[in-house]
């Protein structure tokens, strides 16, 4: 009744016996509808993020969408027009093979023009080589019938020509007079020798006088040139008969690149002599023999066959190597050419248990085969090999340079040997002749202005710019035409 009467006053009394002016079960009420209402607030909130995140998403898959809609078009588009390019195409390639037919024939009329006018070049120079010999026969017969013409023909002109060094002894010169007596019986100038060199021959050369010191000899319709030289150096001027006289033309000189048999073992020498073959010593078995390196023959590039070195006879080689698994470990590799490299120093101790020699080995490594790639990496491309040597001694060092490459089909190598007198010192200007000059030497003159001195004559070479150099200059020969257009500045 208590309750009932203060309610209607708007007074309550809770479970604590306690006045309120709100129902107490309004206020729960009110609690948890409050709380409810939190939570449907959370809810939406996490409900707008879930649909913010969906309409991001959705605009991402719209644009990719979008691009690869484009993209199926360009694609649709370049497929329809596929056929007409290739039409067009078509079309160019026969527009193409046609000019090319017409520049076919066009080159092949005139190659044909071009062989009738060889061939009728050809008639003209056998009639006037005809007419040339007979006029060089008319002419020998009225020299041999003058004996002093022919005499001064044959006249010692009183110099060396074959001493072009002043100062040093000329290798193969028996008239040089700084050589000593070792140099000239190393030389062999008082032997006759037989000569061990192919004869180099040609077809169709009108050649009937020379003032060359090799000989030159017709035989068989073909010219052909010894690598010989007179026992006499100073009598250059001969006439060129059929037949070679062995009686007047005996000493030889080793320094073609042609390939030669090899000579015997020279164990009954006491010094090495020119032309004598060089042998190399491998320490590891104790063995020798001769030293000899790739050539090519005169057909064709590739190494198809060795030369040996003999002695003060510079050698220079270029020949193509195939390139494969077997020639990358044996002709490509530079441990067989630079590693323990020793030569024998002189032919008296071929006979020897333990035999003398002089080693230059260059660092080496070996050439390896990459078969992935068919390439031999590290092959010897280059050898460069430089002997010092003096009379009587024989060899007393050498030097021993190279490079490499790494070649995949064939592979070019370049071999070069170079005998230097050890400690000499050669001309600051070499001789071009002795006398008049040779063939393709350098013009030497005199600044009498400046300094009395020699040197070769020289013109400076032009600049891309057109401008004259002030560092490189190109040396005039002789016998050589030479034209060069610059401006100082």
């Amino acid at each position: 009744m208590v309750e009932e009467a203060l309610s209607n006053f708007g007074l309550f009394i809770d479970n604590e016996n306690k006045i309120r002016l709100i129902d107490p079960e309004k206020v729960t009420d009110s609690a948890e509808l409050r709380d409810e209402c939190k939570d449907f607030i959370d809810n939406v909130l996490e409900f707008k993020k879930i649909v913010d995140t969906l309409i991001e998403k959705t605009e991402q898959y719209s644009k990719q969408v979008e691009a690869a809609r484009l993209r199926s078009i360009g694609a649709k588009n370049m497929l329809k027009s596929a056929s007409k390019y290739r039409e067009f195409e078509k079309q160019q390639l026969q527009s193409l093979i046609k000019e090319k037919m017409i520049e076919l024939d066009r080159l092949r009329t005139e190659y044909e023009s071009l062989q009738k006018t060889e061939r009728e070049q050809n008639e003209k120079m056998e009639q006037l080589s005809l007419k040339s010999y007979m006029n060089l026969f008319v002419t020998s017969v009225i020299l041999l019938l003058i004996t002093v013409v022919q005499e001064q023909i044959n006249a010692d002109i009183g110099r060396c020509a074959c001493d072009l060094n002043k100062g040093t002894c000329d290798v193969s010169c028996c008239c040089d007079t700084d050589c000593s007596t070792n140099d000239l019986q190393a030389y062999r100038c008082d032997v006759k020798l037989e000569s061990v060199i192919k004869t180099t021959c040609f077809k169709d050369l009108s050649l009937y006088r020379s003032n060359s010191p090799y000989i030159i000899r017709k035989e068989n319709g073909l010219t052909c040139i010894d690598q010989e030289r007179s026992v006499n150096y100073t009598y250059y001027q001969q006439l060129i008969d059929d037949k070679m006289n062995s009686s007047v033309f005996t000493r030889s000189v080793n320094t073609d690149n042609s390939v030669s048999l090899s000579t015997s073992t020279p164990i009954n020498l006491t010094q090495y002599q020119v032309g004598t073959s060089v042998f190399r010593y491998f320490r590891t078995n104790n063995v020798t023999s001769t030293f000899s390196l790739p050539i090519s023959f005169p057909n064709g590039p590739l190494c198809s066959s060795t030369k040996t070195i003999t002695y003060l006879n510079d050698f220079t080689s270029t020949c193509t190597q195939s390139v494969n698994q077997q020639t990358c470990t044996n002709v490509l590799n530079p441990v067989n050419y630079a590693s323990d490299f020793c030569l024998i120093t002189n032919p008296t101790t071929l006979t020897d248990s333990n035999p003398t020699p002089v080693c230059c080995s260059a660092t080496v490594t070996a050439s390896n085969w990459v078969s992935g790639v068919s390439t031999c990496a590290g092959a010897l491309q280059t050898l460069n090999l430089i002997i010092y040597y003096t009379n009587p001694n024989g060899i007393v060092s050498c030097n021993i340079t190279w490079t490499s490459n790494s070649p995949t089909s064939t592979s070019q190598q370049t071999f070069t040997v170079s005998f230097i007198r050890n400690g000499s010192v050669s001309s600051t200007v070499p001789r071009s002749g002795n006398p008049g000059y040779l063939q393709g030497a350098a013009i030497l003159v005199i600044y009498l202005i400046y300094i009395y001195s020699v040197s070769q004559f020289t013109i400076p070479q032009a600049l891309s710019t057109g401008l004259c150099s002030t560092t490189s200059t190109t040396t005039i020969r002789f016998g050589q035409n030479i034209q060069s257009t610059c401006l100082f500045g």
